[in-house]
């Protein structure tokens, strides 16, 4: 709906002269003769002229709105320069500024109107006003200045004076312009709610009675055009706003639960603001923010002649071009990126999200000068051809969404580098991907592709190749045609064949060929010096050629889950190896050679069959990481006290009855596993671990603990659970970090007082032993879970009372009758299993 217009038994005649650009985007006419009829009243006939039905005058509402609904037009004051209108005086050089649309050339003449309008304000009738609805409907609370009662009987009175001659305006005339005035209001109520549609409804308005309007003043003309300032129209004062404050304003309408400082995207309205790009009508909406808020000039019409007939009508003129703006103004909701397009420094960047329709659109205006477009999780569905015409575009993002297809005209993105369509439904690729002779970068992970053309092998200049999780059985060999290619990621697709053609690609550094089904590595695996990682995780691989050991680059190797025997001793010759996972295979011995990988930090061999350890193992004097766990070791090498280097030793689950005293040598160590074997006795070397933080003995054959243990300060988790331990040694004591002591499942009958002085203490476990009292004073500050479930408690001390940061207590299956001590913060309290929890359930 838009806003009345205002009937006019004259017209007045402004000449469209086209700009340079005439021609209409879409159907390639002139856009004169796009637009026959303008919904403000113009009318554009053959003659490109167009005629104003708003009572004689000219108003920069009408220029506006022309340019909305005519945007390749510029209005210029064809009227001023006919050869019998001698009209021209001081309305011509205003209107040339509003030509040339340029806000800061009128300033001077706003500054000059200022106090023009506090003398215009003391001449309206606020009634008038009141009943427009300016005050409270459109401004809100602004807190006003209120007129005194001497300027409203002045106003009353002046009134009350009948017009002279000319000036005399009839009763039907004043009554044709209230309803006008009506209807105005009705429509201003409907948007307002619109726009903020969580205030309550605004009621119908009814029609107004009959007010006389004969004393409504001639407006000043000496008025702003430009968008710096607005000068609103009240019945009570003269407000001026600056346009970022009507900026935040808005936005506060529209996001009214941030409550938050619109400071910055205010200033960045004002750059969207200037943008002023050469586009067809519907794409107008894609700018709608641009020339938006001229309200100055809205606020300010030009009378081209100055009688009371027209005057009177110009704050309705006024107040309708607000809401007109109103209405623009409803439309912001569809830009691009919806509230995001605010956040946009630079429109040559812009995320579409949740807004792939408008894309169309979109690249129509920018498709000459955007060079990223970022269409990740958008929800597309289709991409449209015109992305082809982007043609600066350098990278193109559209991963996340649900596209089935790439559109063949893809190809024509000549300057393209880096295309991710990852997270997609393709199926395949268009032929038309090999055009792209530039590209670098190509990511398609996440797919359902099936097959690759063969034109992908004119992808000359192509670095990276990411085709993880996808439906691949075959590689075609122009892929091997890519001699530029540094990675290439071939993961989780079903692959049975690694094609000899893969030594074509020398300058290949990254190959992942994990979750495949390969059984074999070609030789010619030997020509790829310059690899540096070769994934090969979870593949039927039972043998490793020799060749493998030409890869003297090679750093990082995984082999982890398949089904190799042995490894060849070639693997010595991969001097360069830092990592190595051989984990989950069916090794029963280790190659001595490989002692000779003198770089290597991380060995990972657990889940194998390994019944030894050769000590060559010694001479990886670099190494960090060394996991053993699962496997049939009867015994360690004493050579492994030479891993100077070593933090973390993963031996559970094997078959040790004892550990060598070298241990003690590994002053680095900070993690160590011993858990599920057979020891029986811990060397006292232990003590010697100074930088141990957590000690793993459970499920053991252990019957005590060397009091060296407490030399290890900094250890915060021992595990001593499943044992024989029927004591503990006092020097627990000593460890001031420890923060889990779990001790459950063993023939503990005391628990020493020591332990009730561990200051870090968290977590203590004493389940399953054959404990029957508890220390009297036990002093755990920091303890927030103990479990003393199934032991032969009859009694909680009440010094638990003093846990003042236990959460959790823990008595199942005891002989506990009577209630626990009060524990500020305890949340959790397990009393199944005993006579106090079963009258508690009475």
């Amino acid at each position: 709906m838009m806003p009345p217009t205002f009937p006019s038994s004259t017209q007045t005649t402004v000449r469209a002269i086209p700009t340079e650009n005439t021609e209409d985007a879409h159907v390639g006419e002139p856009a004169k003769q796009a637009v026959t009829s303008l919904p403000c009243g113009h009318t554009l006939n053959k003659d490109d002229e167009i005629h104003c039905l708003a009572c004689h005058k000219l108003g920069l509402r009408d220029s506006k709105v022309i340019e909305k609904y005519t945007p390749n037009y510029d209005v210029l004051p064809a009227l001023l320069q006919d050869k019998n209108n001698s009209k021209k005086g001081e309305f011509e050089s205003f209107l040339k500024d509003l030509v040339k649309k340029d806000a800061m050339q009128s300033i001077h003449t706003y500054e000059k109107s200022q106090a023009n309008y506090e003398n215009l304000f003391k001449q309206l009738d606020p009634r008038l006003l009141s009943r427009i609805g300016i005050d409270s409907l459109v401004l809100g609370d602004l807190n006003l200045k209120k007129i005194s009662d001497n300027q409203e009987e002045e106003l009353l009175y002046q009134e009350s004076k009948e017009p002279k001659g000319k000036e005399k305006v009839s009763d039907k005339e004043s009554e044709e312009l209230l309803e006008e005035i009506n209807k105005v209001r009705q429509f201003g109520a409907e948007k307002l709610q619109q726009i903020h549609p969580s205030s309550s409804p605004l009621s119908p308005l009814a029609p107004q009675p009959f007010i006389s309007t004969s004393s409504l003043p001639t407006p000043p003309t000496n008025l702003p055009t430009g968008p710096t300032y607005i000068q609103v129209l009240s019945p009570q004062s003269t407000i001026t706003i600056s346009m970022s404050s009507l900026y935040k304003e808005i936005l506060q309408i529209h996001f009214p639960e941030e409550n938050g400082d619109f400071t910055e995207q205010a200033s960045i309205l004002d750059k969207i603001y200037k943008i002023k790009p050469d586009c067809s009508v519907e794409e107008k909406v894609v700018h709608i923010f641009s020339k938006l808020f001229t309200l100055a000039a809205y606020l300010a019409p030009v009378e081209l002649e100055k009688t009371p007939k027209k005057s009177r009508a110009f704050t309705l003129s006024n107040y309708s071009s607000y809401l007109l703006n109103i209405n623009r103004l409803l439309l912001w909701r569809k830009l691009p990126g919806g509230a995001e397009y605010l956040n946009q420094p630079k429109i040559k960047a812009l995320s579409l999200k949740e807004k792939g329709e408008l894309l169309s659109q979109w690249i129509e205006v920018h498709a000459k000068t955007i060079t990223r477009l970022d269409l990740n999780f958008s929800g597309l569905t289709l991409l449209p051809s015109e992305v082809g015409e982007l043609s600066q575009l350098q990278e193109l993002c559209i991963g996340g969404n649900q596209l089935t297809i790439l559109p063949a005209s893809i190809g024509l993105l000549s300057k393209l580098k880096k295309l991710v369509a990852s997270n997609n439904h393709l199926i395949a690729l268009p032929l038309a991907i090999g055009q792209l002779s530039q590209l670098q970068q190509l990511y398609l992970s996440h797919n359902q592709i099936n097959t690759l053309p063969a034109a992908i092998g004119q992808l000359s200049q192509l670095q990276s190749l990411s085709l993880e999780n996808n439906k691949l059985a075959v590689l075609p060999p122009e892929l091997f045609q890519l001699s530029q290619l540094h990675q290439l990621s071939l993961d989780r697709n079903r692959l049975t064949v690694l094609p000899k053609e893969i030594g074509q690609l020398p300058r290949l550094r990254q190959l992942g060929l994990n979750d495949n089904y390969l059984t074999a590595l070609p030789t010619e695996i030997d020509q790829l010096f310059e690899l540096r990682e070769l994934g090969l995780n979870n593949n039927h691989l039972a043998s490793l050629p020799t060749a493998i050991g030409q890869l003297s680059n090679l750093e990082w190797l995984t082999l982890a889950n398949n089904n190799l025997t042995a490894i060849p001793p070639a693997i010595g010759q991969l001097t360069g190896l830092q990592m190595v996972d051989l984990s989950r295979n069916q090794l029963t011995t280790l190659p001595t050679q490989l002692g000779q990988l003198s770089l290597l930090q991380e060995l990972y061999l657990s889940h194998n069959q390994l019944t030894m350890i050769p000590p060559a193992i010694g001479q990886l004097t670099a190494l960090r990481v060394l996991d053993l766990d699962h496997n049939q070791l009867n015994t360690l090498p004493i050579e492994v006290g030479q891993l100077s280097k070593l933090k973390n030793l993963k031996l559970s689950h094997n078959r040790l009855s004892i550990i060598p005293k070298a241990v003690g040598q590994l002053s680095k160590l900070q993690e160590l596993y011993l858990s599920y074997n057979q020891l029986t006795a811990i060397p006292t070397t232990i003590g010697q671990l100074t930088e141990l933080q957590t000690l793993g003995l459970n499920h053991n054959q252990l019957a005590s603990i060397p009091t060296d243990i407490g030399e290890l300060l900094l250890l915060k988790v021992l595990d001593l659970s499943d044992n024989e331990l029927n004591a503990l040694p006092a020097a627990l004591a000593q460890l001031s970090q420890l923060q889990s002591l779990h001790l459950s499942n063993n023939q503990l009958t005391s628990i020493p007082k020591a332990i009730g002085q561990l200051p870090s203490l968290l977590h203590l476990d004493l389940r399953r032993n054959q404990l029957a009292i508890l220390p009297a004073k036990l002093k755990l500050p920091a303890l927030q879970t103990i479990d003393l479930s199934y032991n032969q408690l009859a009694t909680i001390p009440a010094s638990f009372s003093q846990f003042l940061q236990l959460q959790q207590l823990s008595f199942n299956s005891q002989s506990i009758i009577t209630p626990p001590p009060q524990v500020p913060n305890l949340k959790n309290l397990i009393l199944e299993g005993n006579p106090v929890h079963e009258n508690f359930m009475k």
